[in-house]
């Protein structure tokens, strides 16, 4: 079998999947809880480290003895998530595209983070490679975002050095491969600020 695609095609979005209530009430949660906010670090491709960024980001994943509020938005955001892998999956068996993702089905993720970017702040360009959950090195297999608002300027998401841009409204998902090759990053804030949720696939 022969696979004739391009690399961008390997990128997928389902836009408006995530109800715009849902949305809301997950950043409401985010605000809610101000001392579990810390700060984010991402691998640089330019330097070969992980470097700390300067938006704000609630790990889901990581608290423990979760409260309701959590635990809410947690769980919705892995049903999304879920239905992200199982269309991604469909998406690329039916486009004939290239076996990487069918042939290692992504059934699990971890780092379910809450992002916050204010005015000015951004995630320079990176891949998705290297992570450690616990201190043990994770294969990870692609990235998931799912775009909690609208209300802002700026922020758009880049891929290749800014060759390839997404621009998200509300409840908008995306979900793309986590190899070398896909670099990215996103615009700084130019006005407002800009929520989402993202994790880390794995199979």
């Amino acid at each position: 079998m022969s696979y004739n695609h391009k690399i961008s095609d390997l990128k997928y979005r389902i836009n408006g999947l995530v109800p715009k209530e849902v949305c809301k009430k997950i950043i409401n949660i985010f605000e809610k809880y101000p001392e579990l906010n810390g700060l984010e670090a991402s691998y640089k491709y330019q330097t070969k480290k992980h470097e700390i960024d300067n938006f704000k980001c609630l790990n889901l994943s990581r608290i423990e003895n979760p409260n309701e509020d959590i635990l809410y938005a947690l769980n919705e955001a892995k049903k999304y998530i879920s239905i992200m892998i199982a269309n991604y999956v469909l998406y690329i068996k039916s486009k004939k595209i290239s076996p990487t993702f069918s042939d290692v089905l992504i059934n699990s993720s971890h780092n379910i983070r809450i992002l916050k970017y204010k005015k000015g702040q951004s995630i320079k360009d990176h891949t998705d490679l290297n992570i450690k959950v616990n201190n043990i090195d994770v294969n990870v297999k692609a990235s998931c975002t799912l775009n909690l608002n609208e209300d802002y300027e700026g922020g758009e998401f880049r891929f290749f050095d800014g060759q390839i841009k997404e621009v998200f409204k509300t409840g908008d998902a995306m979900l793309f491969p986590a190899e070398p090759i896909w670099i990215h990053g996103t615009e700084p804030i130019t006005k407002g600020t800009r929520y989402s949720i993202n994790c880390f696939l794995h199979s």
